[in-house]
């Protein structure tokens, strides 16, 4: 799984057009965020595998566990990134 740190830095650098939209703590909560949001998701598609695909449409039998798979191992690596993230937030603003 791959962490593209130039995707990273057009998203925060859109971010920070505005950066009076966010509070200090919602920016210093952002980082955290990249991990969060796809580990909640990961989880949800791993229970929803678990329960017998009846909450996410499905193609196929194991695309919520590929599903699930795959966000779990970008929140890995996304928790890894988190300096790169902090600082790049810093510069941004």
């Amino acid at each position: 799984m791959a962490f593209r740190k130039d995707h990273a830095l057009a998203f925060i650098k859109g971010l920070c057009s505005n950066p009076k939209v966010f509070s200090i703590s919602e920016w210093e909560s952002l980082p955290f965020g990249a991990v969060y949001m796809p580990f909640i998701h990961g989880l949800r598609a791993l229970t929803d595998y678990l329960s017998g695909n009846v909450y996410y449409k499905v193609r196929y039998e194991l695309e919520n566990l590929d599903r699930a798979s795959g966000l779990l191992d970008f929140a890995t690596v996304a928790n890894s990134q988190q300096a790169f993230l902090k600082h790049a937030i810093q510069e941004a603003l």
